[in-house]
Order: structure tokens, then sequence, then C-alpha cells
């Protein structure tokens, strides 16, 4: 009756609202897997109860209408029913093909069978978001060989310099924990993590056919799929099922720890995985070629013309970097971003958020600033161009007025009705 009372539109046991439905999703998924390990007593009544068991969780399962977990059950069940001893007679076809038919007829009572059947037919823009962030996380693995430098997520990336620029949509991490942790470490953590997993996974998986080691093996499955539809893995409650499964699974398979194979076995599979996994990303296509340095500075293009320092995304706006992309594109012009000021030879420097650099120090001699303070130097030998908003700070404005007057070559454009945002900021970069 207490887990009664918490459903509303969507399951949350964890006290987060909506947004954990997927994580309450992917605890029962797993919750409904180890059930199933009640299969190997040798006794009808706890089958019984174990079978009844599994139904009443996904009915729970069910009020999250969570597809990522719905998806990972299905395929953690198929790999409990084929590492299993169950016999494929007659019983257990129909006990399987019951336990179908009760689980669609829980499903259909919600709107679970409804948002499958719109992924389905890629109507669902919450599933077609995520394949453009997981086809993103993917290129940033070559992008980034490093990893990126982020307060948070490195989904701070891919909203600055993948996301479509059109779309407002903010995310708090990649939707994906496997990405969440691949995408934000050097090459060596992401091996570490591949070897991780397989690690685990081949300590679990059962060299004989057994209901209780393929009900631990399955667990894991369930969870590794569910952290790749939603960023689960982060929240410590999660982890419970599939570490008792560990424990157990270590002690029930504890003579491969003893046999050089299987260490081999992991490090050659984990090396194929990585570079599959590098192999895909190269392969990928995006609207421009980009490397990602580890501090943060960003080459847009194959030899940067253009340098971009300082950006703000109070000036530029959120994707800025998804849009100097395209820009980059159209015109075949390579483009350094950083935030840092460097002094090697550009065409152009724009600059965006600093107005303490000596500008006297860059070999450029053409420098645009977007809404910024005047920076300090000689002016005298450099093609000045400045852009600033009618209504932004109105003592920049004044500044640049007489700046302007007083030196021929200053251009100043006031940009009526803009404030500190600049509206297609991209078309000054020519």
């Amino acid at each position: 009756m207490i887990l009664l009372a918490q459903i509303s539109e969507r399951l949350d046991w964890f006290g987060y609202g909506i947004s954990s439905a997927n994580r309450t999703a992917a605890f029962i998924a797993c919750l409904i897997i180890a059930t199933f390990s009640l299969f190997q007593i040798n006794n009808k009544i706890i089958k019984i109860f174990g079978y009844g068991l599994s139904l009443v969780l996904f009915y729970f399962l069910s009020k999250t209408e969570s597809r990522g977990a719905l998806v990972a059950l299905l395929v953690a069940s198929c790999s409990f029913i084929i590492f299993s001893r169950f016999k494929f007679n007659r019983i257990t076809f129909c006990s399987v093909l019951l336990w179908i038919v009760f689980a669609y007829i829980i499903s259909s009572k919600g709107n679970l069978n409804k948002r499958v059947e719109n992924m389905v037919t890629l109507q669902s823009s919450s599933a077609n978001c995520r394949a453009d962030i997981y086809l993103s996380g993917l290129k940033m693995l070559t992008d980034a060989p490093n990893g990126v430098k982020v307060d948070k997520s490195p989904v701070e990336i891919y909203m600055k310099w993948y996301q479509n620029p059109d779309d407002s949509e903010i995310y708090l991490s990649m939707i994906n924990s496997h990405l969440e942790v691949m995408c934000k470490y050097g090459i060596e953590i992401r091996l570490l993590y591949i070897l991780g997993w397989i690690a685990i996974l081949g300590m679990l998986f059962p060299t004989i056919r057994n209901t209780f080691d393929s009900a631990l093996f399955s667990i894991w499955i369930c969870f590794g799929i569910s952290a790749t539809f939603s960023n689960v893995m982060n929240y410590w409650a999660l982890w419970i099922v599939p570490t008792i499964a560990l424990i157990f699974g270590i002690y029930r398979q504890r003579h491969k720890l003893n046999n050089k194979n299987f260490y081999v076995g992991i490090v050659f599979i984990s090396l194929l995985v990585l570079s599959i996994l590098y192999i895909t990303s190269a392969v990928l296509t995006q609207t421009s070629n980009l490397d990602i340095k580890k501090n943060g500075d960003v080459i847009v293009g194959n030899s940067a013309k253009i340098a971009l320092l300082f950006p703000v995304e109070r000036t530029l706006g959120t994707h800025y970097g998804s849009e100097l992309s395209n820009w980059s594109k159209k015109h075949n012009t390579s483009i350094f971003v950083s935030e840092n000021p460097t002094y090697d030879n550009f065409s152009k420097i724009i600059v965006c958020g600093s107005s303490t650099i000596d500008i006297s120090k860059f070999n450029t001699k053409s420098m645009l600033f977007l809404n910024t303070p005047i920076p300090i130097g000689d002016y005298r030998n450099k093609k000045i161009t400045a852009i600033v908003g009618r209504f932004t700070d109105w003592r920049i404005r004044q500044e640049w007025e007489i700046l302007a007057n007083s030196n021929k070559n200053v251009s100043l454009i006031i940009l009526e009705g803009v404030g500190d945002y600049i509206p297609d900021w991209t078309r000054f970069l020519k």
C-alpha cells in the first residue's frame, strides 16, 4: 500500500520526481531478473511465488513508462532463458507465453505501450533526441581523444558544439551512463572502464547451463542496457542488486580467477570493443571537423585561420559552437576557439568576453570585438571593428563611440534592438 500511494503519473521510488522514473524502472527491472533466480529452487510454491512476484514488479515498472528499462528487461530475460537449464518443452513455452500475455495486459492499462509505439515509429521526441546525443557522444571519442573540460557533464560540450542551434532543450547529462564516463575522460580511463565491464560480464558468464548463474549474469546485462538509455549509474541504489549479484557470481565462478586465458580474453575483447568504438567514431560525419583539447580549446576545421577568444554564451548564445561549425563548413574556413589569449598568426582575431588583454601583443592586424569593453594597448596599426548592441551596457557603447570618433582605423557598428546577445553573430566573421 505504501508503494501504491507513491504512484502518480510516473512511478518514483527515489524522491526526485518525474526525472527519476528511469532510475526506478532500471532498479525494478534488475529486481525482476533477480526473482528469476528463485526458479533454481526445486519447490513449486517458491517457483509460483517468484513467478507472481515478477509480474507484480512488472506492474510497477509499467507505471514508470520507461522504454529503456523495458528493452533492458526483454534482452536480459532472453539471456536468462538461453543460459538457464530450462528445457524448451511445452511447460516452459506456455509459462513464458503466459507471462508475456500478463505483462502485455498490465502495460496496456497505462501509457507504456503507446510510448513504445511512438519510439518504434520515430514519433517520440525523447527517443529522437537520445539518438542525436548518442551519435554525438560517439563522435566525441575521436573529437576529444583526451576527454573534455567541463564543470559537471560532457553534455555541456554536446549542447555547445553538437546540438542543433534551433533545439532549445537543456540536458543535465548525456542520458547514457556509459557515454558520461567515456566522453569525459581520456583513452586510459575509457579502456579501464571497458575492461571493468568485460571483466564483470566474463566473470559472471555461465560456463554451464544453470538457472542461478544465468540470473546473476542477466542482472548485469539488464543493468548495462538500462545505463545506455539513461544516466542511472550515478545513483547508489541502482548498484545494490548488481553488487549482490557480482558477489555471488565471483564466489560461484572463482575458478576463473586462476585461469590465465580468462585475463587474456578480457584484455583482447576490451581492446576489440575500444577499437570498434573508435572506428565507428571516426567514420561518423558531422558539420565540421572538431579537435577538442583537454584545456577547453577547440579547432574547428583543419588549419585555423581565425581565432575566437573568450567566447561567452551571454553574447553568442548557448549553441555558439554549432553555429560556428556550420559557418566554418559553409565558408571553408577553420577557426580556433579558446578562453585564453593567443598571439599566433591569424588573419583575424575575434574577442568576445575579456577587456584585460593587451591588444599590442597580437600579430594580426584585423580584430573584431563583440559587445566587449575596450581592451588596453596600441590601436594605431590594427583594423578594429566593434559590434555593440544598443541596449547593452551604455558605458561600453560610449567608450567605443569616443574611440571610433578619434581613430579612423576603428569602426563601430551599433545594433538596434540588441542587448547582450547578438543574433546571427557569425555574419560579422568575414
